[in-house]
C-alpha cells in the first residue's frame, strides 16, 4: 500500500484548486491540521488521512474508520506471514520494533501514517491476501484495504495531471 506524504497532499489539492479550509471542512479537521499534514510537521492517523484524501477526492470515504481500524491489524498479519516475516524480521526490516508490529497486530495501538508507510513499504497486504484462498473475513479485509488504494491513487493521479499541467 502506497501512503501518499504531506508533500503529495499539498499538491492534489492545490491541482484540484481547492484551499486548506475547504479540505479542512470536508475532512472534518482544523485547517491548520491540514496545514501540518501537508509539511509532514504531525503523523496522522491512516483514519484521519484518509478522511484528507476522500476530501481532496469529493468523496465520502468508502471506507469507515471502524472498518478500517478493524481490517488494518488482521491484514497487516496475514501480510507478513504471507510474505514469510516474522513480527521482529519485519521490526528490524521497517526499523521499528518486535512490540509496536505486535501491538499493531493485536489492535492495542492506532499506528501513526509514518509507522504504516515504513512496514508496507515491505509488504503488499492486497496483493498477498488476493493471490490465494481468502476466507469471509479476509476477503472483507482486502476490500477495504483495495478500497483505501483506490482513493490514495485517485490522488496520486491528480498529482500526476498537475505534473503533465505544468
Amino acid at each position: 500500500m502506497q501512503i501518499p506524504t504531506g508533500k503529495e497532499i499539498r499538491e492534489a489539492r492545490k491541482a484540484l484548486g481547492l484551499t486548506q479550509s475547504e479540505v479542512a471542512n470536508k475532512a472534518d479537521v482544523s485547517q491548520p491540521l491540514i496545514t501540518k499534514i501537508e509539511g509532514n510537521d504531525v503523523d496522522p492517523t491512516l483514519a484521519t488521512l484518509h478522511r484528507v484524501v476522500a476530501a481532496i477526492n469529493g468523496s465520502e470515504p468508502e471506507v469507515s474508520e471502524e472498518k478500517l481500524n478493524v481490517a488494518m491489524p488482521s491484514a497487516l498479519k496475514r501480510a507478513r506471514k504471507q510474505a514469510g516475516y516474522s513480527q521482529r524480521e519485519l521490526a528490524n526490516k521497517a526499523d521499528v520494533s518486535q512490540p509496536l508490529v505486535s501491538r499493531i497486530e493485536r489492535d492495542d495501538v492506532n499506528p501513526r501514517v509514518s509507522t504504516l508507510r515504513e512496514l508496507f513499504e515491505h509488504l503488499d497486504p492486497v496483493t498477498a491476501l488476493e493471490g490465494r484462498q481468502t476466507s469471509d473475513n479476509e476477503k472483507g479485509d482486502v476490500s477495504v484495504l483495495s478500497d483505501i488504494q483506490s482513493e490514495l491513487d485517485q490522488l496520486r493521479n491528480q498529482k500526476n495531471l498537475r505534473d503533465k499541467h505544468s
